[in-house]
């Protein structure tokens, strides 16, 4: 109440609980008002301007708290970006280190997915078995293994998963099926370079 008569008014109504109070409450006001005695206390215009003011700074300093917010929040979202972006980069010239140093080893290199797909091998595959790497991309491992080295396999993906075995493993002996229709016999190193679980 006080507040509102600082601003200028010159008589401030709690509604009441029953209407026809209200009613009454209304008719007295309108009729002070015909007979002007309703007068806004002096000082009130310069109060409201003063009030008007100080809302204004509080309004601005509001706005200026929110932009140095939204500031800090685009510098920390650039810095992510220019991070991710390096981190992009380095991946990318490790991945291409790789495929340097595979494409000119003699031994097969190739990596496979958690279904068993491959997603790389290095061009060595046609020398041993015959198919070009777009042929063999397009196969999935128990194409070229026969049925104990398929289980061998699936075995020792199962054991490293449960963490029963490390990163890297020995040489094992497969039997790989070459391209013409027989079985080649090789020496293969199975390392884990990345496992993502599937999620339910």
């Amino acid at each position: 109440e006080a507040f509102a008569l600082s601003l200028g008014a010159a008589r401030f109504i709690r509604k009441p609980a029953e209407p026809d109070a209200f009613v009454e409450i209304l008719r007295d006001v309108l009729e002070s008002h015909a007979a002007k005695h309703l007068v806004p206390p002096k000082g009130a215009a310069q109060t409201a301007e003063v009030y008007y003011q100080k809302y204004s700074q509080a309004l601005i300093r509001k706005l200026e708290d929110k932009m140095t917010q939204l500031e800090a929040a685009n510098r920390a979202l650039e810095c992510d970006i220019a991070e991710r972006k390096r981190a992009e980069e380095a991946l990318r010239q490790s991945e291409e280190r790789f495929r340097l140093i595979a494409h000119h080893i003699g031994d097969i290199i190739w990596q496979l997915d958690m279904q068993m797909r491959f997603t790389y091998v290095s061009p060595a595959v046609e020398r041993v078995l015959g198919y070009t790497m777009d042929e063999v991309l397009r196969l999935e491992v128990n194409s070229l293994l026969d049925a104990d080295g398929m289980i061998q396999m699936k075995q020792t993906v199962q054991a490293r998963l449960a963490g029963k075995v490390p990163p890297s493993t020995g040489a094992t002996v497969y039997r790989m099926k070459h391209k013409h229709g027989h079985w080649v016999g090789v020496e293969v190193a199975v390392s884990y370079t990345h496992l993502t679980l599937p999620t339910k």
